[in-house]
């Protein structure tokens, strides 16, 4: 994988919880 490789993430959950479980869960995992 390049230096240069980005994720970006539309999240449209307004719950902050569920947010730092589910989608730092992935954004992690996929890099």
């Amino acid at each position: 994988m390049s230096e240069r490789a980005r994720l970006f993430v539309l999240w449209t959950n307004g719950d902050p919880v569920t947010s730092e479980k589910m989608v730092f869960m992935y954004t992690v995992n996929s890099l």
